[in-house]
């Protein structure tokens, strides 16, 4: 909940306040009426969004980020955010896109997990998660295809 700024839109219309006791939990509420016999609202598989955030990823391997940020930009501007200054460096734009997939795809699909896997940062910023061990990065190989095709030997570190 800290990730997202007070004025963020989707702080206050995907996130649902949920208080126990002396404290307040909170729960994602992005897709309310799936399972719902609701024909407006559909099961979200890749979003406009998701594009030009990988597109803005794109550009800022290639240090392009004058290119970049109006790609970051479009995800702010549908929040509710002040828009990022196309003069940003490339390391600042590239902290802004991280950010932004954060507050944007958290509860879809695993994203985050994978966007942190991709940038290196898996370990650092899954210590939350009790018991995580660095070798879950990777899945283990199932045995029945280790059975089926020996050139897929060894099995992944851990399993």
């Amino acid at each position: 909940m800290n990730s997202f700024p007070s004025a963020d839109l989707r702080r206050q219309h995907y996130v649902t306040a949920v208080p126990f006791g002396q404290q307040t939990n909170y729960r994602s509420s992005k897709y309310k009426n799936i399972g719902v016999n609701n024909p407006t609202e559909y099961s979200i598989i890749f979003r406009l969004d998701e594009v030009y955030l990988m597109q803005a990823e794109i550009l800022l391997e290639q240090n392009r980020s004058a290119e970049a940020v109006p790609m970051i930009n479009r995800s702010r501007q549908r929040a509710g955010l002040p828009l990022l200054s196309a003069s940003l460096t490339v390391n600042d734009a590239r902290n802004q896109m991280q950010e932004e997939k954060r507050r944007e795809f958290f509860a879809e699909h695993g994203i985050r997990f994978f966007d942190l896997k991709r940038w290196g940062m898996l370990d650092q910023l899954i210590t939350l998660k009790p018991n995580w061990k660095s070798y879950q990065s990777n899945w283990p190989l199932p045995q029945k295809e280790l059975l089926l095709n020996t050139n897929l030997n060894p099995q992944n570190a851990g399993y």
